[in-house]
């Protein structure tokens, strides 16, 4: 028999609950932060790709340029 200080069962347990809770956040929350995560990691380095990529073709163009100012500089020159 049950003692008279303690309380009865009532059936019904948190624990199930919260690991139910648990499995939920685990299973569906984290892997849609991580792709949320990796999508915007994904979109810096591609930014960052395309930001290094036009850098390099505007000091490609200005090396090009400055060249050939250079070059006519010093046909000029010659010429003279």
């Amino acid at each position: 028999m049950a003692e008279p200080g303690r309380l009865r069962s009532s059936g019904f347990s948190l624990v199930p609950l919260g690991a139910a809770v648990i499995a939920v956040v685990c299973c569906a929350g984290l892997p849609a932060l991580t792709l949320g995560l990796g999508g915007l990691t994904l979109a810096a380095v591609l930014g960052i790709g395309a930001g290094v990529i036009a850098a390099a073709a505007v000091l490609i163009v200005a090396v090009v340029a400055l060249r050939e100012r250079s070059r006519r500089s010093r046909a000029d020159r010659e010429q003279a």
